[in-house]
């Protein structure tokens, strides 16, 4: 929660809080993106204003690591981790590169720099090459890190690029353009636009469904979720309550439900509840504060590869 710099744990079943807000000061202040490591084993929070990366240990719910980005990663702001685990990398946008950091140790193996004039925005992890596709924050540029030669290429695309994600056949990658209000549709192979599908109005986050069938995009200025078939290429939308801030969506591992946060809120904030099946809002699960839930992870990021 941007808010007030801290995690906040619920349990989706029971649909409440557990125990009280974790503080991720000070590595992780201004927490930009939080993921679940494959193994479901621990949960990594960067910090943009904080310059670093929070660990906490899942089944105990504590914090175990904090990790100093200051000097290599500056302004991190997403996170992801290459197949094994073994690897996270942090993109970090004053920067200017990807951190990888070996997750055994918790120290910075190295920092990439993205390509000449780029910052590092969020990113998306090729279930199948192990490939991390990353956005050009705020702009035009679709860049790609091999982690096999370590090269980093870029192309330019669209607009106002902000966040994306590849289909599990690995196939397939979808990159929100908040500038031009779509979710473009590539070929992985040659990075070529297929389509570029119309969503709401400043689209956000973006997760796709563990069978590739459905992708879900928060759009935060029309307080919106829309829900794109990706098969027949068309959508269906949801709108929120008034007044929500909606800025990131994670897809539950059963592909039933999906989470967006409320953001900045009247009254308490929290995350909304999705039925997926019926693309309708089941309710919201309440945090008792009001501190601006802008993230959200509530599934081990993705790494199979489903061709």
């Amino acid at each position: 929660m941007s808010g007030n710099n801290s995690l906040v744990i619920f349990d989706p079943q029971a649909q409440q809080v557990v125990g009280a807000p974790v503080s991720l000061l000070p590595e992780a202040s201004y927490p930009y993106d939080a993921m679940i490591k494959p193994d479901g084993a621990e949960v990594w929070v960067v910090g943009a204003v904080g310059d670093g990366v929070k660990v906490l240990d899942t089944a105990s719910g504590q914090l175990t690591q904090q990790i100093s980005l200051t000097g290599v990663g500056e302004y991190a702001v997403d996170v992801s981790f290459n197949a094994d685990g073994s690897r996270a990398y942090v993109s970090a946008r004053d920067s200017g590169a990807l951190v990888l950091i070996d997750t055994a140790t918790y120290s910075v193996i190295e920092a990439i720099a993205v390509p000449p004039g780029m910052e590092g925005g969020k990113t998306a992890l090729d279930p199948c090459t192990g490939v991390v596709h990353l956005v050009d924050w705020y702009e035009s540029n679709l860049i790609r890190f091999d982690p096999i030669t370590e090269a980093m290429t870029s192309k330019p695309l669209g607009d106002s690029l902000w966040d994306l994600r590849v289909d599990p056949s690995g196939s397939t990658l979808y990159v929100t353009d908040r500038g031009l209000d779509v979710v473009h549709v590539l070929d992985v192979a040659t990075l070529e636009v297929q389509a570029s599908v119309s969503v709401g109005n400043d689209p956000w986050g973006i997760d796709i469904t563990s069978d590739g069938a459905l992708v879900v995009v928060a759009c935060e200025d029309d307080s919106t979720v829309h829900f794109i078939d990706t098969g027949a290429l068309t959508t269906t939308s949801l709108a929120l309550p008034a007044g929500a801030d909606p800025r990131d969506v994670d897809i539950s591992g059963d592909d039933a439900r999906a989470y967006v946060p409320t953001g900045d809120i009247p009254g308490n904030d929290g995350v909304y509840e999705i039925d997926l099946a019926t693309k309708t809002l089941t309710g919201m699960i309440d945090f008792g504060i009001s501190a601006n839930t802008n993230v959200v992870a509530v599934t081990p990021q993705a790494v199979a590869c489903e061709p």
